[in-house]
């Protein structure tokens, strides 16, 4: 038995289903006796989909980081214009 580890693009049927996706591949076990690879690796379309949803949510919290900015910004100035 011997242990590979690499990063490998292939395709790779989803889930049973008979669509095929990208998948990357990063650790296989070589069986020589049987003939046999087993290996380990992600979906790459889940790894997109999953980085969308944490580009979406980091553009919403800048955007309201921001609008707080603006109102903690304005309150101060409406504050220092009211004393003056």
């Amino acid at each position: 038995m011997r242990r590979r580890i690499c990063a490998l693009r292939v395709a790779a049927a989803i889930h049973g289903q008979a669509r095929v996706e990208a998948r990357l591949r990063h650790s296989a076990i070589l069986l020589d006796r049987w003939g046999w690879m087993i290996g380990t690796g992600i979906y790459l379309e889940d790894v997109d989909t999953t980085l969308a949803r944490i580009d979406a949510q980091a553009a919403s919290n800048i955007d309201r980081t921001v609008t707080w900015i603006g109102v903690i910004a304005l309150a101060a100035i409406a504050s220092i214009a009211v004393q003056t």
